[in-house]
């Protein structure tokens, strides 16, 4: 029992670390690197800069998306010749 125990915490640790180290180097390095790199010759990829930026830069576009979408929801219920109303997030057709 033991062993079939420590077999699964071994394959969780692996694959939680593979995850973690995959959303960390990956989209939040990756991202800030990318918006940083345009304005400074030299980048370490694993400066606090770059990961302050990439973390910014995600939390940014999930913000906006959110707004983004209630402004599609909105521009949608008025095309649709109804009125949508603002208070209760319903789109009333007359």
């Amino acid at each position: 029992m033991d062993v079939i125990f420590e077999a699964l915490a071994s394959t969780f640790k692996f694959v939680f670390r593979f995850l973690v180290e995959t959303i960390v180097e990956v989209l939040i390095k990756g991202a800030g690197y990318l918006v940083v790199r345009p304005f400074t010759k030299k980048v370490n990829s694993d400066s606090f800069l770059v990961v302050l930026t990439g973390i910014t830069f995600w939390v940014l576009l999930f913000v906006s998306s959110i707004y983004g979408f209630r402004y599609w929801e909105a521009s949608n219920c008025i095309a649709l010749e109804g009125a949508f109303n603002h208070q209760t997030k319903q789109c009333e057709h007359y």
